[in-house]
């Protein structure tokens, strides 16, 4: 072979550059040389276009070579070359493939091809294979939804739990792109159940966050139960990363006129641990103004981060407060985060607590403790 040939690079070959490349694939097929000199050419653009000039010649001799990158790239780009035009037959070619990553990647590339000029035979198709292949259920919602939004949505809004999150979030990713409210709701009412609505709502308010936060927020406040509460929780999760302070703003905004929901309860407890953990004071003032439904989970949540970073500061924080329900709260959790460092100081802080039934359980928990490491409790 030419010395030149290993640095070969062209997404359209020559006719005798794609002979040669064959010639030394079928002999590497029949076990007559290695493919080690064909190893540094450009495969991503080299297999698309033998793919194309000889489809079915270079499936045959992908599934001849010895298992590998150069293997897999031929047959997924055989296979999806036969997909742009006879996609049916691509797709029952596929069952020469065993299990594995090649068979995996082939059937995503089928699919994508399919669904581009047929989405819901090729749902059909994904449907009745069963198959576990996230990206394969991604590749169909996302090629569908640039086309017909509604369906794609629609479809993938009623599929079985274990599959639906992959593909409703692609094809909500793909739908909601300049979509307006009266075209969001219709997305969100063509999602069959609560449980579904709930979820593309959470896709959607993510998807508008990364264009605009206001707007995304904005939205969120113009649903109704579960799909508010997923919405919130989806964006106060994304935005108490990068700016805590806001989340929590947001967060008491929306616990103002939404019921209380499991979404609810988890984006409250990732706004507490990120505010405590970028201003710990703050934070605790925020979760001790929080409604007393709310109020004792952000508590702990944020003093059981401060407490772990910095006790001495979390500790004079806490002498200076009131005695006020929040308070009591916030000694319960200082005690929880220090007992297993220091149970003798843990031991103090529980007995100044309004006796209850966790500080009871606290108690006997530190004197276990400190009877382990020898000492003596009260």
């Amino acid at each position: 072979m030419d010395a030149r040939m290993p640095t070969q690079s062209a997404s359209a070959l020559p006719l005798c550059d794609t002979a040669t490349i064959l010639r030394h694939l079928e002999r590497a097929a029949a076990g007559q040389c290695s493919l080690a000199s064909l190893a540094r050419m450009d495969w991503e653009s080299i297999a698309p276009s033998l793919a194309a000039h000889r489809p079915t010649e270079v499936l045959d001799l992908a599934l001849r070579l010895p298992t590998g990158r150069i293997a897999q790239m031929l047959c997924v780009e055989s296979l999806r070359s036969i997909a742009k035009t006879d996609p049916a037959r691509a797709w029952r070619e596929l069952e020469r493939l065993g299990p594995g990553g090649m068979e995996r990647a082939a059937t995503t590339a089928v699919l994508g091809e399919w669904a581009e000029t047929n989405p819901l035979a090729a749902a059909q198709a994904v449907a009745m294979q069963g198959f576990d292949n996230a990206d394969a259920w991604r590749a169909v919602a996302g090629v569908w939804a640039r086309r017909e939004p509604m369906a794609a949505v629609a479809w993938a809004g009623r599929l079985p739990p274990e599959v639906r999150e992959a593909a409703l979030t692609e094809a909500v990713r793909q739908a909601v792109a300049d979509s307006s409210d009266a075209s969001l709701a219709r997305l969100l009412s063509a999602c069959g159940d609560e449980s579904s609505r709930a979820e593309a709502a959470g896709e959607i308010a993510t998807a508008l966050m990364m264009e605009d936060e206001g707007n995304a927020y904005r939205w969120a406040r113009t649903l109704q139960g579960p799909a508010r509460a997923a919405a919130a929780e989806r964006l106060i999760k994304e935005s108490a990363q990068s700016s805590p302070e806001a989340a929590a703003g947001a967060l008491t905004e929306m616990l103002r006129d939404a019921p209380s929901s499991d979404a609810i309860d988890s984006a409250l407890v990732s706004v507490a641990q990120s505010y405590a953990s970028t201003d710990a004071a703050a934070a605790m003032t925020w979760a001790c103004g929080l409604p007393a439904d709310h109020q004792q989970e952000a508590v702990r949540e944020a003093m059981l981060a401060w407490a772990a970073r910095d006790p001495v500061r979390a500790s004079e924080w806490l002498v200076r407060q009131p005695g006020t329900t929040a308070t009591a709260h916030a000694k319960l959790a200082f005690a929880a985060g220090i007992m297993s460092t220091d149970p003798q100081c843990a031991l103090a802080w529980l007995r100044a607590c309004p006796a209850s039934d966790e500080r009871d359980q606290m108690l006997q928990s530190a004197n276990q403790k400190l009877a382990r490491n020898g000492q003596t409790g009260f």
